[in-house]
């Protein structure tokens, strides 16, 4: 019985239960719009909603919404909190109809910093910092000098106050001044202790300085800028009432290993925006290279150098001069005296060495020519007299022309380095040669010039005339004959054709055209034969032999004839 009594209880709590929950437990949306002081969305922040111990949080949409799906009835409160600090704290009941707009304690600010001379801070990091400390924002500027800040809370705030702006520069922090946001200013101007420093660097002949790096510094603060053609320029730099006296530098990179050399070391105190020349230990060099302190050598490589290293390289043109711009002067500590080292067609001509000062920006190195004795030989060994040699100087480009004794050598002064040379006899190129400079004499055998030659003149039957001459020529220049035991030599100038021409008691019995190329024996065959000094020429025994033959034929018709008539007298003789 009890039993029974106890599940009819149960029933009925069930069935009381189950009609009185959808009134109690009825569920809602909620959407709310948050905006800054000036209406602009808030977005991208945390919207709590509380409800005792429940929490529910909505990160805001780019337009400002936040929205809250299955609520219960009831009175909720909606904060926002930005930087730590509450900036929004609004009570709401639940449900509620549309769309509920919370208006955030916040507002957008743009921080502008410029310069002593109104130009924007590029670059610089801006740091914002409440009274109460509990807000900090930063911002590096953009190149109109400003940083745009969003969503900064207001200096009513009693958690916020007024905002100390300070500028950080490397290690330096510099104050520039207090900021009171609120929304009635959306920029803010600070004028910073920054300033421009413009400089000329010149040497100290006045001459700007092609390149270099300057270096200006403090215990917390470095600042660096390149030089071009003599100018550079540094922006933003903290003036000296702040950071004090710069220690200033001025470093070039020289040669092929970019030794850095300290020009100039100096102090600087910038108390405004300035121009500033600055004369640094450096002057400009040109080395003049003259053959036989003369002539002016084009090519030569000239390398300088000093205890730091080497200082650069550079090659003369047309006037013989080398020129380098802003070398360490030698009263440069660890350059000293310079050493200038000549090189030309991969030969060392000399060293020199030079100390630089303003009275010696200007020097002038002589190369003395060497001389070289070259020595020509004929086909057969004996000396080619009366040949051209000639060569060009290397560097100067002046022609350097010799002709051969009679002991075959022509003597030449040049630059000690490799030359070619040209041997020309009679007119002709016969050959051309490398010249090696170490050497102070080189001999060539010449095989094209003075080419001996040895003629026999023969006729058909081999037999020669004690009445003969030879006339033999080469380029319409007549050469020397001799004769020796019936055969004739001469030497032919060059390598070629020659005419020669055979005389019979002064008569011209034969010309020919012989080519010699190198030392020979020639046989000349006249047509037809010697007799008792004189010649039978081919015309001679054609009207010999025709006779001879005329003669046969009348002899041979003659005694036909005899025959042909000797029976007719016998035939009348026995009548």
């Amino acid at each position: 019985m009890r039993g029974t009594a106890l599940l009819l209880v149960l029933i009925i709590t069930t069935i009381l239960t189950a009609a009185l929950w959808p009134a109690s437990a009825q569920e809602h949306q909620l959407e709310l719009e948050v905006v800054d002081a000036k209406g602009r969305p808030v977005s991208a922040v945390e919207l709590v909603l509380l409800d005792g111990a429940i929490r529910r949080a909505f990160r805001t949409t780019e337009d400002g919404l936040a929205v809250f799906r299955a609520l219960p009835s009831g009175t909720y409160v909606a904060q926002l909190q930005i930087d730590g600090v509450l900036v929004l704290n609004e009570t709401l009941t639940v449900p509620q109809q549309g769309r509920l707009r919370l208006v955030a304690r916040v507002a957008s600010a743009t921080v502008a910093v410029l310069d002593s001379d109104g130009l924007p801070l590029r670059g610089a990091t801006i740091r914002l910092t409440s009274n109460s400390g509990r807000v900090v924002r930063e911002g590096i500027t953009g190149e109109l000098g400003t940083v745009a800040l969003s969503n900064l809370p207001l200096s009513e705030l009693g958690s916020v106050g007024t905002y100390n702006v300070s500028i950080r520069v490397q290690r330096l922090t510099v104050n520039i001044g207090t900021l009171h946001h609120d929304v009635s200013k959306d920029r803010h101007e600070f004028v910073g202790p920054f300033a421009t420093v413009r400089m000329k660097l010149v040497d100290l002949m006045g001459n700007p300085i092609p390149d270099g790096r300057v270096t200006i510094s403090t215990g917390q603060l470095s600042y660096q800028a390149s030089v071009s053609e003599g100018l550079t320029e540094f922006r933003g730099v903290v003036t000296s009432d702040v950071a004090g006296l710069y220690e200033l530098s001025v470093v070039r990179l020289f040669g092929r290993n970019r030794v850095n050399v300290t020009l100039l070391t100096s102090t600087l105190e910038l108390v405004r925006t300035s121009n500033v020349t600055l004369v640094v230990n450096a002057l400009d060099l040109e080395v003049r290279v003259l053959a036989d302190g003369i002539d002016p050598v084009v090519g030569v490589r000239v390398t300088v150098s000093s205890t730091v290293g080497e200082l650069g390289t550079n090659s003369t043109d047309s006037s013989g001069s080398a020129r380098f711009r802003a070398l360490p002067a030698s009263n440069v500590a660890g350059v000293g005296e310079m050493t200038l080292r000549l090189t030309l067609g991969g030969r060392s001509l000399l060293n020199s060495t030079h100390r630089l000062t303003t009275d010696s920006s200007l020097t002038s190195i002589s190369v003395p020519r060497k001389e070289f004795n070259v020595k020509l030989l004929s086909a057969d060994g004996s000396p080619l007299a009366g040949a051209q040699v000639r060569t060009t100087d290397p560097g100067t480009g002046k022609p350097m022309n010799s002709t051969t004794d009679s002991a075959g050598i022509a003597r030449l002064r040049v630059l000690p380095v490799r030359f070619r040379i040209s041997v020309i006899y009679e007119g002709h190129l016969l050959q051309t040669a490398e010249v090696d400079p170490m050497r102070q004499e080189i001999e060539l055998r010449v095989l094209n010039a003075r080419i001996p030659v040895t003629l026999d003149v023969r006729d058909w039957f081999g037999a020669r005339s004690q009445g003969i001459s030879l006339k033999v020529s080469q380029a319409g220049r007549e050469v020397q004959v001799t004769r020796t035991d019936g055969a004739f030599s001469f030497i032919a100038p060059v390598r070629g054709p020659l005419t020669v021409e055979v005389f019979l008691d002064d008569r011209l019995i034969a010309k020919r055209v012989i080519v010699v190329t190198s030392p020979s024996r020639e046989t000349i065959t006249i047509s037809g034969f010697f007799i008792g000094g004189g010649l039978v020429g081919p015309d001679v025994m054609g009207l010999v032999v025709s006779s001879a033959v005329a003669a046969s034929m009348i002899a041979g018709g003659l005694l036909l004839f005899m025959r042909t008539r000797r029976p007719t007298k016998e035939f009348h003789a026995r009548a």
